[in-house]
């Protein structure tokens, strides 16, 4: 709803008008026996009563739709936790990153060597979106007991050589779950393998980066007789851009893999 409807509802509301009336009234009463003008303050006091409960209302209904708004959102991805492996890579890659844009660099170079910097940013949000997703994939990791299953199939299997036809096909169609179960398992481990093979391969190649940026810069800043270097900053950043690519392989794979998770359509 808009907001001078909104509006219009508030000061419409029964409780807003009976507790402006009774402001006013109590103002009236009171000054009638003081001022002439005890009439014309009863009904301003009733008024600005009645005008802030409406303003206040709007204000905690707006307040409300925004957290009803926030509820709806998808959920967002966490940062993985700072002691696990994805959130190891994840804090050297955004360390790399804090080095590279404290660099600074000759007039001739900045903007190639800025232009580096900005990819390598927004590979760092890549790469941040990858080790929430790592960590999601590990908690859905968590609830799925290998062994356990394992165990529960090859009972399963036993059971089902000795009973009976008619018991078979239940034990057949339970066998079928948990074998579902132990696929999904080994999906999901594969997916958080690959991620994390590629959240690595981007924090060493934003460290080399930063290295080599740290070395182009310093060279060309001592007249070295460098060849090219904006050319070689520009070589630096495709092959980040090379790495980028890479994960946003990844994160579809993930995504993917989280999508035929446990109690997820199209789980197998």
């Amino acid at each position: 709803m808009s907001l001078l409807p909104r509006l219009k509802a508030e000061l419409g509301d029964p409780w807003g008008l009976l507790v402006g009336g009774l402001s006013g009234g109590m103002a009236w009463a009171v000054l009638a026996s003081v001022t002439p003008a005890a009439l014309p303050v009863g009904l301003g006091v009733g008024a600005a009563v009645l005008g802030v409960k409406a303003v206040s209302g709007l204000l905690l209904d707006r307040s409300s739709s925004d957290d009803d708004d926030d509820d709806d959102a998808p959920d967002r991805l966490r940062r993985p936790p700072p002691g696990s492996e994805a959130g190891l890579w994840l804090a050297r890659a955004e360390t790399a990153l804090g080095g590279l844009r404290r660099l600074s660099a000759p007039r001739p170079l900045r903007p190639a060597v800025q232009r580096a910097v900005d990819d390598a940013g927004e590979t760092v949000g890549v790469l941040a979106r990858l080790g929430g997703q790592v960590a999601a994939l590990e908690d859905v990791l968590r609830r799925l007991d290998p062994r356990a299953l394992t165990a529960e199939a090859a009972d399963l299997a036993r059971r089902r050589a000795s009973s009976s036809p008619d018991v078979q096909a239940d034990l057949a169609r339970s066998a079928a779950a948990v074998a579902d179960r132990l696929a999904v398992h080994q999906r999901l481990l594969d997916a958080r393998t690959t991620l994390l093979a590629r959240m690595q391969a981007v924090a060493l190649g934003l460290e080399g980066l930063e290295t080599r940026l740290l070395e182009l810069v310093a060279l060309s800043g001592v007249g070295s007789g460098l060849e090219d270097p904006s050319g070689q900053v520009a070589a630096l950043a495709g092959e980040l851009e090379g790495l980028r690519a890479g994960l946003v392989e990844a994160e579809a794979l993930s995504r993917g893999a989280l999508a035929a998770g446990p109690g997820r359509p199209g789980a197998a």
